[in-house]
């Protein structure tokens, strides 16, 4: 999960930093938009999977409480898949991968309008 937030921020910073903002400029008005939804999609998926995350750190803290008291049966309710962790913040698991997945196909349509690979 660490992975995904760090290629998020990563994938987004590469296409703040490393692309040529003065060819940017004179790129069509829908590359320019691709390029600022990939960034912001890369961003809010940072966002989203950070929070999940978070979230995931407390669920374990909540089941070394239930070891230290024996209660097993409160491990298997907090940790799967069908149980509180899921049920609560799956949410931002799943909308920060779907955010990924449009960054990650949004800021290469801009690159290639960059490398005019398409009109």
């Amino acid at each position: 999960m660490n992975v995904r937030v760090t290629a998020a921020v990563g994938i987004a910073a590469l296409a703040l930093t490393q692309l040529p903002f003065d060819r940017l400029v004179r790129l069509h008005v829908w590359a320019r938009w691709a390029l600022a939804l990939g960034i912001a999609s890369e961003l809010a998926a940072a966002a989203c999977l950070f929070y999940y995350l978070g979230h995931i750190h407390l669920r374990r803290l909540d089941m070394a409480r239930a070891v230290r008291d024996g209660d097993g049966g409160a491990i298997d309710e907090i940790w799967a898949g069908g149980g509180k962790l899921w049920r609560q913040y799956g949410w931002a698991f799943r909308v920060g991968t779907g955010l990924m997945a449009l960054g990650i196909a949004s800021i290469p349509v801009a690159v290639a309008a960059l490398l005019k690979l398409v009109g």
